[in-house]
Protein backbone atom coordinates (compact mmCIF):
# COMPACT_ATOMS: atom_id res chain seq x y z
CA UNK A 1 0.00 0.00 0.00
CA UNK A 2 1.17 3.69 -0.55
CA UNK A 3 0.81 6.79 1.32
CA UNK A 4 -0.46 9.74 0.19
CA UNK A 5 3.10 11.30 -0.74
CA UNK A 6 3.59 8.35 -3.02
CA UNK A 7 4.42 9.36 -6.93
CA UNK A 8 2.26 7.01 -8.14
CA UNK A 9 -0.73 8.22 -5.64
CA UNK A 10 0.33 11.75 -6.22
CA UNK A 11 0.38 10.92 -10.45
CA UNK A 12 -3.10 8.99 -10.03
CA UNK A 13 -4.53 11.98 -8.25
CA UNK A 14 -3.32 14.51 -10.59
CA UNK A 15 -4.51 12.07 -13.88
CA UNK A 16 -8.02 12.14 -12.07
CA UNK A 17 -7.95 15.77 -11.59
CA UNK A 18 -6.65 16.31 -15.66
CA UNK A 19 -9.70 14.11 -16.67
CA UNK A 20 -12.52 15.15 -14.45
CA UNK A 21 -11.95 18.62 -17.06
CA UNK A 22 -13.64 19.06 -19.78
CA UNK A 23 -11.81 17.37 -23.08
CA UNK A 24 -10.55 19.75 -25.67
CA UNK A 25 -13.09 17.98 -27.93
CA UNK A 26 -16.01 18.88 -25.69
CA UNK A 27 -14.76 22.69 -25.58
CA UNK A 28 -14.70 23.11 -29.41
CA UNK A 29 -17.98 21.62 -29.37
CA UNK A 30 -19.36 24.02 -26.62
CA UNK A 31 -18.03 26.73 -28.80
CA UNK A 32 -19.56 25.57 -32.13
CA UNK A 33 -22.71 25.51 -30.40
CA UNK A 34 -22.86 28.82 -28.90
CA UNK A 35 -21.60 30.51 -32.15
CA UNK A 36 -24.49 28.45 -34.01
CA UNK A 37 -26.89 29.98 -31.70
CA UNK A 38 -25.66 33.63 -32.14
CA UNK A 39 -25.42 33.20 -35.78
CA UNK A 40 -29.57 31.70 -35.65
CA UNK A 41 -30.60 34.74 -33.21
CA UNK A 42 -28.75 36.92 -35.63
CA UNK A 43 -30.72 35.68 -38.69
CA UNK A 44 -33.78 35.46 -36.64
CA UNK A 45 -33.45 39.23 -35.45
CA UNK A 46 -32.97 40.06 -39.26
CA UNK A 47 -35.86 38.02 -40.28
CA UNK A 48 -38.24 39.76 -38.01
CA UNK A 49 -36.51 43.56 -38.99
CA UNK A 50 -37.23 42.59 -42.55
CA UNK A 51 -41.10 40.89 -41.88
CA UNK A 52 -41.44 44.38 -39.85
CA UNK A 53 -40.08 46.92 -42.28
CA UNK A 54 -41.93 45.14 -45.23
CA UNK A 55 -45.35 44.98 -42.95
CA UNK A 56 -44.78 48.97 -42.49
CA UNK A 57 -44.59 49.13 -45.92
CA UNK A 58 -47.38 47.34 -47.24
CA UNK A 59 -49.69 49.51 -44.12
CA UNK A 60 -48.34 52.78 -45.55
CA UNK A 61 -49.39 51.67 -49.02
CA UNK A 62 -46.19 52.10 -50.02
CA UNK A 63 -44.30 49.14 -52.24
CA UNK A 64 -41.42 47.77 -50.03
CA UNK A 65 -37.79 48.86 -50.25
CA UNK A 66 -35.56 46.75 -52.00
CA UNK A 67 -31.86 47.38 -51.42
CA UNK A 68 -29.95 49.60 -53.66
CA UNK A 69 -27.69 46.86 -54.70
CA UNK A 70 -30.19 44.73 -56.26
CA UNK A 71 -31.51 47.60 -58.36
CA UNK A 72 -28.09 48.24 -60.13
CA UNK A 73 -27.59 44.73 -60.37
CA UNK A 74 -30.80 43.89 -61.91
CA UNK A 75 -30.33 47.12 -64.60
CA UNK A 76 -26.94 45.86 -65.49
CA UNK A 77 -28.13 42.35 -66.05
CA UNK A 78 -31.08 43.86 -68.23
CA UNK A 79 -33.87 42.99 -66.01
CA UNK A 80 -36.57 45.22 -65.32
CA UNK A 81 -37.48 45.71 -61.67
CA UNK A 82 -41.03 45.04 -61.56
CA UNK A 83 -43.29 44.11 -58.19
CA UNK A 84 -43.64 40.21 -59.73
CA UNK A 85 -40.19 39.95 -60.07
CA UNK A 86 -39.53 41.61 -56.38
CA UNK A 87 -41.96 39.67 -54.88
CA UNK A 88 -40.74 36.30 -56.52
CA UNK A 89 -37.02 37.64 -55.44
CA UNK A 90 -38.32 37.76 -52.18
CA UNK A 91 -40.11 34.28 -51.84
CA UNK A 92 -36.72 32.68 -53.00
CA UNK A 93 -34.91 34.46 -50.77
CA UNK A 94 -37.23 33.58 -48.32
CA UNK A 95 -37.34 30.25 -48.97
CA UNK A 96 -33.22 30.42 -49.25
CA UNK A 97 -33.16 31.89 -45.60
CA UNK A 98 -35.37 29.55 -44.19
CA UNK A 99 -33.40 26.35 -45.86
CA UNK A 100 -30.03 27.86 -44.21
CA UNK A 101 -32.28 28.45 -40.96
CA UNK A 102 -33.20 24.47 -40.81
CA UNK A 103 -29.70 23.37 -41.53
CA UNK A 104 -28.71 25.50 -38.79
CA UNK A 105 -31.06 24.23 -36.25
CA UNK A 106 -30.03 20.84 -37.36
CA UNK A 107 -26.20 21.38 -37.17
CA UNK A 108 -27.09 22.86 -33.28
CA UNK A 109 -29.03 19.65 -32.87
CA UNK A 110 -26.28 17.65 -34.39
CA UNK A 111 -23.77 19.35 -32.00
CA UNK A 112 -25.75 19.04 -28.91
CA UNK A 113 -26.43 15.42 -29.36
CA UNK A 114 -22.55 15.11 -30.05
CA UNK A 115 -21.58 17.19 -26.94
CA UNK A 116 -24.35 15.26 -25.33
CA UNK A 117 -22.96 11.70 -26.43
CA UNK A 118 -19.28 13.05 -24.94
CA UNK A 119 -20.31 13.84 -21.72
CA UNK A 120 -21.77 10.69 -21.10
CA UNK A 121 -18.90 8.86 -22.78
CA UNK A 122 -16.52 10.61 -19.94
CA UNK A 123 -18.71 10.67 -16.83
CA UNK A 124 -18.73 6.59 -17.67
CA UNK A 125 -15.04 5.51 -18.80
CA UNK A 126 -13.60 7.36 -15.86
CA UNK A 127 -15.55 6.34 -12.65
CA UNK A 128 -14.02 5.46 -9.68
CA UNK A 129 -15.91 2.52 -8.01
CA UNK A 130 -14.67 2.38 -4.71
CA UNK A 131 -11.48 4.95 -3.36
CA UNK A 132 -8.33 3.82 -1.76
CA UNK A 133 -7.89 3.52 1.78
CA UNK A 134 -4.70 3.79 3.78
CA UNK A 135 -4.46 0.24 5.52
CA UNK A 136 -4.32 0.09 9.08
CA UNK A 137 -1.89 -3.01 9.64
CA UNK A 138 -0.51 -5.25 7.32
CA UNK A 139 -2.54 -7.63 5.13
CA UNK A 140 0.38 -9.84 4.07
CA UNK A 141 2.48 -11.53 4.69
CA UNK A 142 1.85 -12.64 7.67
CA UNK A 143 4.67 -13.71 10.11
CA UNK A 144 2.99 -17.25 11.52
CA UNK A 145 2.31 -18.41 7.92
CA UNK A 146 6.43 -17.46 6.92
CA UNK A 147 7.50 -18.93 9.99
CA UNK A 148 5.01 -22.44 9.57
CA UNK A 149 6.15 -22.67 6.29
CA UNK A 150 9.22 -21.66 6.40
CA UNK A 151 10.17 -24.74 9.59
CA UNK A 152 8.47 -27.20 7.05
CA UNK A 153 10.08 -26.26 4.13
CA UNK A 154 13.65 -27.00 6.68
CA UNK A 155 12.62 -29.91 7.23
CA UNK A 156 11.85 -31.71 4.33
CA UNK A 157 14.65 -30.21 2.82
CA UNK A 158 16.82 -31.84 5.70
CA UNK A 159 15.38 -35.05 5.27
CA UNK A 160 16.37 -35.14 1.30
CA UNK A 161 19.58 -33.53 2.07
CA UNK A 162 19.96 -36.83 4.35
CA UNK A 163 19.26 -39.43 2.11
CA UNK A 164 20.80 -38.10 -0.79
CA UNK A 165 24.37 -38.23 1.19
CA UNK A 166 23.44 -41.39 2.20
CA UNK A 167 22.98 -42.74 -1.20
CA UNK A 168 25.81 -40.84 -2.60
CA UNK A 169 27.98 -42.41 0.14
CA UNK A 170 27.48 -45.75 -1.28
CA UNK A 171 27.07 -46.82 2.52
CA UNK A 172 24.37 -49.67 3.10
CA UNK A 173 22.70 -49.32 6.03
CA UNK A 174 19.18 -51.48 5.98
CA UNK A 175 18.89 -54.85 4.44
CA UNK A 176 16.76 -53.57 1.75
CA UNK A 177 19.51 -51.30 0.26
CA UNK A 178 21.50 -54.95 -0.39
CA UNK A 179 18.81 -56.70 -2.18
CA UNK A 180 18.70 -53.33 -4.31
CA UNK A 181 22.49 -51.99 -4.53
CA UNK A 182 23.65 -56.00 -4.99
CA UNK A 183 20.93 -57.85 -6.06
CA UNK A 184 21.42 -60.23 -3.25
CA UNK A 185 18.75 -61.63 -1.33
CA UNK A 186 19.48 -60.99 2.26
CA UNK A 187 19.31 -64.22 4.45
CA UNK A 188 20.34 -63.27 7.81
CA UNK A 189 20.60 -59.41 9.71
CA UNK A 190 22.70 -59.26 13.02
CA UNK A 191 21.57 -57.29 15.34
CA UNK A 192 24.07 -55.33 17.70
CA UNK A 193 23.75 -54.94 20.58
Amino acid sequence: TYAAAHPLVVATQDSITSLSKDSPQTESLKREVKELEREVQGRESARVAIVAAHGAARAAGAAPARPEPLIEARREVGMPGSDDQSVEYLRAHLKMSIDKYQDLLGRIDGARIELDTARAAFKYRYSVVRPAQVPKKVERPKPAVVLGGGVFAAMVLALFLCVAMDLRAGRIVEAWQVEKLLGVPVLVEVKRA
